[in-house]
């Protein structure tokens, strides 16, 4: 099951009213979600629910053609990381009770509950995203220390519902990219879609949790000259996934590796190091769906030395096999 593809979106942002949404599309664009009617047809919400262990994505799509609340239901009590992909008015007793603009891309952590808090919608197509996981995994992605002194007191203190963190962290380039691949998953079958996108679900959370911890970091101004170039680098990394090092990747493109190492962490959001190593790894899953393309194939165009590399690597990053992963 695919979570609605961006053609797929843009035939929503057409509905900008309840009566503008055709019944056969119904089952057309998503045929996996759940109509939600709220009162006297006021808004439309489409839910579509992802497993993904030991994660559950939610993708929701809501249309409505007057100001409106939303009440959310759930099974059980649990987090969520909310990603919003459009503009709403949300109330946070967390944030001291005040109602906020949630800004397109802003990401929140909240603890939601059968008594959460209504979110107000205005008119209009409407799209946002949830990571619901359970607080066991929370040492997994956030340093202990942190958790024991912000996050647990804060679950603590917020057990009838809203947003843990104090400081909103907004989607930085590195969040986007791990965003279109949740949202667009690789694998030829349920079990493949699954671990990938379980991987990049705990990505996206480990980088959202590595944000509230540090302090907002001043990079060195770059020139324009510098981030075409920093781009640039981006692009062979992505073009080429075969392993190479920072130091070459700086003697390839005339760069000095402080200037790299610093302003590609402030305009994508992670380290070379840790992007050389995603896109190795998206590569040689996107390899594993064509049914043609053998393991010392994929470990070669990767830059594995080996076979028994590969797959090792592999299995650790998506917590499966390259042959479980390809398998139908």
């Amino acid at each position: 099951m695919n979570l609605i593809r961006q053609a797929e979106q843009q035939i929503f942002a057409d509905f900008v009213k309840v009566e503008n949404v055709p019944e056969i599309m119904h089952s057309y664009i998503i045929p996996y979600a759940r109509r939600t009617v709220y009162g006297n047809a006021r808004v439309f919400v489409f839910k579509q629910l992802l497993e993904a262990p030991p994660y559950r994505v939610w993708q929701h799509h809501a249309i409505t053609s007057q100001v409106t609340e939303i009440h959310p239901r759930v099974d059980a009590p649990g987090l969520h990381l909310g990603v919003t992909l459009s503009s709403l008015n949300v109330h946070s007793m967390m944030r001291g009770g005040f109602t906020e603009h949630v800004q397109q891309g802003d990401l929140n952590l909240f603890y939601v509950t059968q008594e959460e808090k209504a979110v107000t919608i205005h008119p209009g197509t409407h799209c946002f995203l949830n990571i619901e996981f359970d607080e066991a995994l929370l040492p997994s992605l956030a340093d202990n220390a942190f958790l024991e002194e912000t996050i647990l007191p804060a679950i603590a203190n917020n057990l009838r519902g809203g947003v843990i963190n104090m400081n909103g962290v907004t989607m930085d380039a590195y969040c986007s990219l791990l965003l279109e691949q949740i949202r667009n998953p690789l694998g030829g079958n349920t079990f493949a879609r699954s671990r990938y996108i379980s991987k990049q679900c705990e990505l996206l959370l480990i980088h959202f949790f590595a944000r509230l911890q540090k302090e907002l970091v001043e990079y060195p101004p770059l020139t324009n000259e510098d981030v075409n170039s920093i781009d640039s680098v981006k692009a062979h990394i992505k073009a080429n996934t075969t392993g190479i090092s920072t130091v070459e990747l700086c003697q390839l493109f005339d760069i000095p590796v402080a200037k790299l190492q610093e302003g590609f962490k402030g305009l994508y959001g992670t380290s070379v190091e840790a992007f050389v190593i995603l896109w190795r790894l998206e590569k040689a899953a996107l390899l594993l769906t064509k049914k043609d393309a053998c393991l010392e194939k994929i470990a070669k165009e990767t830059g594995y030395k080996n076979v028994d590399t590969f797959v090792n690597s592999f299995t650790r990053y998506y917590n499966c096999t390259p042959e479980q992963f390809r398998k139908l």
